[in-house]
């Protein structure tokens, strides 16, 4: 025999004092809003009158039964807001097609390459957020400085089609809900990340006059990304890689010994792909 759920004998016995008290209670009305725009044509109107003014409930009984009824009540609400609180906080909350299966890398191959776990994500996101505010504010420099050379001219692209349909992509609210590095490795001094994310955003589109023309402006999106970093690799920048001397004044770019330049490498994670890998609503 199957056991019932404490939630659901709650309702059972809830619904056993309606048919014993005097008390008259319309149904929940809530329904009635438009959800349209949120969830699809097809919840439009299903819920539209039907659980409105005309359904109501009554019949015989006395005091100690509406008494009752108050107390499940309020201990169902409370049991709710409870589940509400800790589903928001935690990362189960995100949708089994969203999460994030890969189990991650090994410690060990970070080690190898001179990287620290928290350090590379901490950077990966401030970076992806970076990107996605400088997207939204048409902030080319930004994007210059965080990008591959193959995807900022992409978003450039991307975004004079948007300036000239007079449109702005509006980026807000970017919360990091999942995030874990799932390959690495080296290759002739450069490092290739792989880094997946599920980031939670308010992500619309508004004309000149502000008025959202794509997408929802009330709710945060859960995006699953698949991005891709690349940086150099530490070396001994103390000394010239042409002879191998010491270099005294590094602030010149110029060996004193074989008077050879010194190309400083950039160490900083530069984003090379972004890939989405699914969607939906947090």
């Amino acid at each position: 025999m199957r056991k019932i759920k404490p939630f659901l004998l709650l309702i059972l016995v809830v619904l056993t004092c309606f048919s014993l008290s005097t008390v008259h209670l319309k149904a929940d009305s809530g329904w009635d809003s438009d959800y349209g725009s949120d969830w699809g044509s097809d919840y439009d109107s299903d819920y539209g009158s039907d659980w409105g003014s005309g359904y109501s409930y009554s019949s015989s009984g006395g005091f100690g039964g509406a008494l009752f009824i108050f107390i499940v009540v309020v201990i169902i609400i409370i049991i709710a807001s409870r589940n509400n609180a800790n589903n928001q906080n935690n990362v189960s909350s995100i949708p089994p097609s969203l999460r994030i299966t890969n189990p991650g890398i090994e410690k060990e191959t970070l080690d190898a390459l001179g990287l620290d776990e928290a350090t590379i994500l901490n950077q990966a996101f401030e970076i992806y957020r970076n990107v996605q505010i400088a997207w939204m504010n048409f902030d080319y420099d930004t994007l210059r400085k965080y990008l591959s050379d193959e995807l900022f001219n992409t978003y450039k692209m991307q975004l004079n089609a948007l300036s000239l349909k007079k449109q702005k992509n509006i980026m807000e609210d970017i919360v990091n809900r999942e995030m874990r590095i799932t390959n690495a490795f080296e290759n002739n001094g450069l490092i290739t990340l792989t880094i997946e994310l599920v980031a939670a955003q308010r992500d619309y589109v508004v004309d000149e006059n502000n008025r959202v023309v794509n997408g929802i402006k009330e709710r945060q999106m859960l995006v699953h990304y698949e991005l891709t970093f690349t940086m150099t690799k530490e070396t001994n920048s103390g000394k010239c890689p042409n002879c191998n001397a010491p270099l005294k004044n590094q602030a010149s770019n110029r060996c004193e010994y074989c008077d050879s330049v010194v190309v400083t490498k950039n160490h900083d994670l530069i984003m090379t792909k972004k890939q989405n890998k699914g969607q939906g609503w947090n």
